[in-house]
């Protein structure tokens, strides 16, 4: 599980809880962070047994009584999950994603472990962070509304409007 957040439309990775865990610890665990952190979006990858944990979140937070949380699917496309790290590493070369200093260890261990060539890498953050400029792509209007700053500056466009038509002339 990572707890990625955006500023200025760049993904940092604040957290990383990575370990074997069962589905039912995966969702107690991504469920705790999202709330440790005020994050209503969490991004479930959509391929093989991964997507039931959207149904399973659900179920555990309507079980739970807990609001506000949003599970939402997003799917890995045709790339292959190498081909789609390599094009991650680039991002992350740009400036694009940033590494938070408390995690900069755990990534960097699997970047410089990462065989291209291999299929049994051990690659579980590198192929999280695959997804975390898609997300903000594909989630942006979601991710303004559902932040503190998106909150802010929805309210200062709202605030723009009424003011221009409180002070136009026709």
């Amino acid at each position: 599980t990572l707890f990625p957040y955006t500023t200025l439309f760049r993904s940092v990775v604040r957290e990383i809880d990575e370990g074997r865990y069962s589905p039912g610890e995966q969702i107690m665990r991504s469920i705790q962070m999202a709330l440790k952190h005020n994050c209503t979006l969490i991004v479930i990858e959509a391929n093989a047994y991964q997507y039931s944990l959207k149904y399973w979140s659900e179920f555990t937070c309507a079980q739970m009584g807990i609001i506000g949380l949003n599970f939402v699917p997003i799917y890995s496309g045709r790339l292959s999950k190498n081909s789609r790290i390599l094009t991650m590493f680039k991002s992350y070369v740009k400036g694009e994603i940033l590494i938070h200093p408390a995690c900069e260890a755990q990534v960097k261990s699997q970047i410089t472990s990462f065989n291209p060539l291999k299929t049994n890498n051990v690659d579980g953050i590198l192929d999280c962070l695959t997804y975390s400029l898609r997300v903000i792509d594909e989630m942006a209007e979601f991710i303004k509304i559902s932040t503190l700053e998106g909150q802010q500056e929805f309210a200062a466009i709202s605030h723009q409007d009424q003011t221009v038509e409180s002070n136009s002339p026709f």
